[in-house]
């Protein structure tokens, strides 16, 4: 028997304005601050899923030349996913961080241990709610960790960026969507 039809809702997605203020929002004076700034940071830059970005470890980052993440994604499949200069840059600095514990994980929680999707539902809340704040138009957004994925789809689309998908093509991006096995 067919399941029901039913309508679904549009994904919402952030424009540049609104992720500048949701960037903005951790206190960088705090290690909290400064690792959930680099997560928000990395999460709307490479889109990576919360599951993936949440099990990122020291050694799925390469940040020399070519700068990307690597991680196993939805279905089991090998991503590599690129990093501009500011985002590697940024990582390179929060991955140089002291800690108190000897973790692997990127973006772990005060004790070490990989965060929580909850973790990062909270992180995600508390400065959006703060962006709210110096950015009205998120008032009317609902804004999770998903919708930090669908920012560089938007962005390599949008008009307002010097030069199109192409360009960013010929700057070293890659379509974000693609397999390492999958050779297109």
């Amino acid at each position: 028997m067919p399941s029901k039809r039913y309508t679904r809702s549009l994904i919402h997605f952030l424009d540049r304005s609104e992720i500048q203020a949701l960037l903005a929002a951790p206190d960088q004076k705090t290690w909290y601050g400064r690792r959930d700034y680099t997560l928000l940071l990395v999460a709307v830059q490479t889109g990576l899923r919360l599951s993936e970005l949440t099990g990122l470890q020291h050694k799925d980052v390469h940040l020399g030349v070519g700068a990307h993440v690597r991680c196993i994604g939805k279905g089991r499949k090998e991503r590599c996913t690129p990093l501009t200069k500011t985002t590697a840059a940024v990582l390179k600095t929060w991955l140089a961080e002291p800690t108190t514990c000897n973790t692997e994980v990127v973006f772990p929680t005060a004790c070490g241990a990989r965060l929580s999707p909850d973790s990062v539902k909270d992180l995600v809340d508390k400065h959006v709610a703060l962006a709210r704040q110096t950015c009205p138009s998120l008032r009317t957004k609902r804004v999770t960790p998903h919708v930090l994925r669908h920012y560089l789809p938007s962005l390599t689309m949008s008009s307002d960026m010097k030069g199109s998908w192409r360009s960013f093509n010929n700057d070293g991006w890659q379509r974000k969507s693609r397999s390492i096995n999958h050779p297109t």
